[in-house]
């Protein structure tokens, strides 16, 4: 809308680029949310903690509803109104607490919030299941959920965080952090392949004998079936004749420096 400040004429003015923009970003925007966030979030405890501590900050803090712009009803909600869905009853099902819970938590972990707001009331929608349709000439089509319900944009509240590579969906909090998250869960596996397999990692087992093919044969299937490599178990290696091994990596936790790394990455998607 254009407004001029000494007739208040309003006419509509389409953007020019809009065609272009909806066919670069596609007709259906669906999350790009990894995966990994959610299992990393109930797995790893850096990420829940931190994700907690934002969002029951967030769900804490009550709204201030300030001056209106324009004088009277809008949208015919009236201020007492608004001060209620926003502080005390969102809906008729759900506490603030919960409703605040679960929007500030999709807008960590994915990025954005979506809320339906029928005239009377606000309903979280989980953002990850939420489709954006664009438009060609405005901007919105319609959002979709889950493919199969549609909504008409101005029964969408959408908050988006920033994003690099989309004007239409925010990006992940974790997604600056996402390589430090997948190392940190496989740190965590190897550790439970570790002690899972009697905390032995892999092992060469040397004899100043010289053994036939069977005999090591032998040693190898015995030493298997007490350290499966179902469970991670690595295949011994058998060094006859005297040879012996130059350990040139790190079998210990002491020498693989775990707790450092681990804190080092703790650190980082903290900040993140």
């Amino acid at each position: 809308m254009w407004y001029n400040p000494s007739t208040w004429f309003a006419s509509e003015k389409a953007n020019p680029a809009q065609s272009l923009i909806g066919y670069e970003e596609g007709s259906h925007i669906g999350t790009d949310t990894h995966y990994s966030y959610g299992v990393a979030f109930d797995e790893l405890e850096t990420v829940n903690r931190g994700v907690n501590l934002l969002v029951n900050a967030c769900a804490s803090l009550e709204f201030d509803i300030r001056d209106k712009i324009i004088e009277g009803i809008v949208n015919n909600v009236r201020v007492k109104q608004l001060h209620n869905l926003l502080n005390y009853r969102p809906n008729p099902y759900q506490s603030i607490q919960d409703f605040r819970t679960n929007i500030f938590t999709d807008f960590i972990l994915e990025g954005n919030i979506f809320i339906y707001y029928d005239g009377a009331f606000m309903y979280h929608l989980p953002a990850a299941n939420v489709q954006i349709v664009t438009d060609l000439k405005t901007l919105v089509s319609k959002y979709t959920y889950n493919g199969a319900i549609d909504m008409k944009p101005d029964e969408i509240i959408h908050i988006k965080d920033i994003s690099s590579g989309s004007i239409y969906r925010g990006s992940s909090r974790l997604s600056s952090a996402n390589r430090n998250i997948k190392i940190l869960m496989k740190m965590q596996g190897f550790q439970e392949q570790f002690f899972d397999n009697g905390a032995v990692p892999g092992i060469v087992l040397t004899t100043e004998n010289t053994l036939s093919k069977v005999a090591k044969d032998k040693t190898i299937a015995e030493w298997s079936v007490k350290y499966s490599p179902k469970n991670g178990a690595r295949r011994p290696m058998i060094l006859d004749s005297g040879l012996k091994p130059n350990p040139i990596l790190a079998s210990t936790f002491q020498e693989m420096d775990f707790d450092t790394s681990i804190k080092t990455h703790d650190t980082k998607i903290l900040k993140a």
